[in-house]
This record gives C-alpha cells, sequence and structure tokens, in this order.
C-alpha cells in the first residue's frame, strides 16, 4: 500500500485494516510530493495510535467522551508543527444560564450532548478534531477548505434540533422567562450557537498560545455578532486589530494581526 506523506494516521490505519489483502501487512509505502519517501511499520502505527486513543481517553469529558483540554492542547501544537492551514473554530451556547435555571441541569446535560453529537455528525473528516474545553464550549480543529460552511452547518441544526427541549407553551412565546444576573425578572431568546473561527494559513509562524488567545476574542466578538459568527485572520503584522465586514455567506470577517480579508 502507498500513502503520501500528510495523510492523517487514522486514515492511513483504516486503510491498512479495510485492505483487499487477507492479512495485515507489515509495511506500507510513505511518498512525499510523488517520491519515495521510506517504508512505515504497521505495528508502530497501530501502537502509537492505540496510545493516542488511551491518552484522549484518560482527559476525555465525563459526559461527552470527547477529548478535553490535555488532548486539545497537544493537538493544536502538533497542527502549528505541520506548517499546513487549518481552523480551529470555537463553539459556545448562548442563553445556556437560563436554559438550565428554568429547565433544569438535566435538560442541560441532554443539549450539551446534543451539540457533541452534530459537531461529531458534521465534522466527520479523518483529521477533523472535536474537543471538550468544559461546560458549555467546544472546539473544533479542521485542515478541510469547508470548515466555515460546516460550523453554518452545525448552528442551524443546533438551533433546529435544540427545540425539542422546550414546551409548546415556551416555543410559541420565543422566550423563556427566568432572573438575569442581578435578580430582576427577564425574558430570554431560546438557546442558540456562536462560533468564532481562528483561520490560520500555511507556513505561518504562530503558536498553539496565540491560536488560543485570538480564539477566545473570536468566540467573544461571535456571541455580539447578529448572526453569531466571527471570523479572525491571524496573518502577520503585530498588534493590529480590524473592524470585521460582511462576507459572501454574512459572517462576520476581521484580521486580527493582520489585514482585512473579505
Amino acid at each position: 500500500m502507498v500513502v503520501d506523506y500528510e495523510v492523517p494516521l487514522n486514515e492511513v490505519s483504516e486503510r491498512l485494516i479495510n485492505d483487499d489483502a487477507h492479512y495485515l501487512k507489515q509495511h506500507f509505502i510513505v511518498v512525499k510530493n510523488g517520491k519515495y519517501a521510506g517504508l512505515g511499520a504497521t505495528r508502530s502505527l497501530l501502537k502509537h495510535i492505540t496510545e493516542q486513543k488511551i491518552e484522549n481517553a484518560r482527559y476525555s469529558n465525563p459526559l461527552t467522551f470527547l477529548p478535553g483540554n490535555v488532548p486539545i492542547q497537544q493537538t493544536l501544537v502538533a497542527r502549528t508543527e505541520e506548517m499546513r492551514a487549518f481552523s480551529l473554530i470555537y463553539f459556545d451556547i448562548n442563553m445556556f444560564k437560563p436554559l438550565n435555571d428554568v429547565l433544569g441541569y438535566r435538560v442541560g446535560d441532554q443539549v450539551i450532548v446534543l451539540l457533541a453529537e452534530l459537531l461529531k455528525e458534521v465534522f466527520h473528516a479523518s483529521d477533523d478534531f472535536v474537543g471538550h474545553i468544559g461546560g458549555d464550549d467546544f472546539v473544533v480543529i479542521s485542515s478541510s477548505s469547508s470548515a466555515n460552511y460546516n460550523a453554518g452547518t452545525v448552528q442551524s441544526l443546533f438551533a433546529e434540533r435544540s427545540r425539542r427541549f422546550y414546551s409548546d407553551c415556551i416555543l410559541k412565546s420565543g422566550f423563556i422567562e427566568s432572573e438575569d444576573r442581578n435578580g430582576q425578572p427577564c425574558r430570554f431568546p431560546l438557546v442558540s450557537l456562536s462560533a468564532g473561527t481562528v483561520e490560520v494559513g500555511p507556513d505561518e509562524k504562530v503558536t498553539a498560545d496565540q491560536i488560543s488567545e485570538f480564539a477566545s476574542f473570536a468566540k467573544t466578538r461571535a456571541k455580539a455578532s447578529p448572526n453569531f459568527r466571527f471570523v479572525v485572520f491571524s496573518r502577520a503584522r503585530s498588534g493590529e486589530r480590524s473592524e470585521g465586514s460582511q462576507d459572501s455567506d454574512g459572517s462576520c470577517v476581521s484580521c486580527v494581526l493582520g489585514e482585512v480579508q473579505n
């Protein structure tokens, strides 16, 4: 079997297991830019993947069973070292606290699990990584050119499927009645989903900590945007921040440490 140098290990493993041969090959050929680069050992590959799964399970979230903060950070560092283009998308549920307060923690947990399932359903490419930071905060790391489109798909599906947790009366009124942070009666909209994206270009010298900072900024701006979407480009000049403009799909586009891109 021949695989390209940049093919994710999980995909290589799947190809080996699903190969038509009656036995598992001990080696596979690795090519880089169409040229022979060496041999890969199947045993070493499967051992590495097993260790990776054990590590992820050790730090997984007990509610969603998704990788937690340690695997998230490890994956982010690895992606920056690969020097390939990728996106980090930070998802956060809007109006989650009023839902929790009124409908209870059991329903709140079900809403969180719903989001986890949607993220895995939509971001299912071999090198897509879905992680659970904690609470109602999630991240996706994806090299797909459709990452932003997929984020919009998750937002739409979440808005649609989360309606099942509300009573007909609440759905008809379109809001939940609860108390605000000052203890005053208030009407809150139904839950929705914010998505803040950091897009990292190929061969870009940016650290995992910087990307995390940009992602936090993008998520904050997404929650304040009309459609709950905000995109940050991490490219180049240090210290500049530009306000966003509207792109073709309606998402708010800004550039942190660089020029505005449309």
